[in-house]
């Protein structure tokens, strides 16, 4: 079987919707090899959002109206219920 030259590759790098680059992304894994990796992520991220606003001593309701859900939805991700 013939080698494919590297040089004669053409690879673009186009990332995800998360992330421009799959070259330069931060994550060690890629969130399309977890399952439901890219919905795990984004609560993650929400409920760093909302243990930060906690942190600055928000109420979980002023909480739960910035992010659109409801006080006891808030509640389950500052305890990392997701």
């Amino acid at each position: 079987m013939e080698e494919l030259e590297l040089e004669a590759w053409e690879y673009r790098d186009e990332g995800c919707d998360l992330f421009p680059s799959c070259l330069n992304c931060p994550l060690e894994r890629c969130v399309y090899e977890r399952p439901r990796g890219k919905q795990k992520m984004r609560l993650e991220a929400r409920a760093k959002g909302m243990a930060e606003l906690r942190r600055r001593g928000k109420s979980l309701k002023q909480i739960a109206e910035v992010f659109g859900v409801s006080p006891r939805t808030v509640q389950r991700a500052l305890r990392g219920e997701n």
